[in-house]
């Protein structure tokens, strides 16, 4: 009969504030990668963004680079409706047509404004906003 002779690894325990500042630690970098927004080198913190066709809302407490939305105009009639509320920081909306041309610069003044008469039918089009250490929240609907 063989026997073997079997050993034992022991870990050594960390104290409790050690696991608090693990978990305090890996919840950082969670909070911070998952909230980030990015998209051309943006980084944001604090970022709800929720796009639907036609629709883009975009809130932060942060927002330092490049973030953009699509939409398709459904008639030749439609219009972009947007909302800005930048409570620090600059931020600048270009529209851009299919081709990537711009088609014309959007004033982020903290207010709820439409653009008509530039869109066709089944183009699509994007919105890109740039943002310099921006704190605010901005939307556009494309109807």
């Amino acid at each position: 009969m063989r026997t073997e002779k079997i050993s034992y690894v022991k870990f050594k325990l960390l104290k409790p504030c050690t696991y608090t500042s693990i978990v305090l630690l890996l919840l950082f970098v969670w909070l911070y990668s998952g909230s980030c927004s990015k998209s051309s080198g943006s980084v944001g913190i604090g970022v709800y963004s929720e796009k639907l066709p036609n629709k883009w809302v975009h809130k932060f407490h942060y927002l330092n680079g490049e973030v953009e939305g699509e939409f398709t105009a459904k008639s030749d009639s439609a219009q972009l409706i947007y909302s800005s509320n930048l409570e620090s920081g600059t931020i600048d909306y270009q529209l851009y047509n299919s081709k990537d041309s711009l088609l014309l610069t959007i004033p982020a003044n903290n207010t709820t404004n439409a653009i008509k008469g530039v869109f066709k039918k089944g183009e699509q089009y994007k919105v890109k906003a740039t943002a310099t250490e921006a704190k605010g929240s901005f939307d556009f609907i494309m109807e």
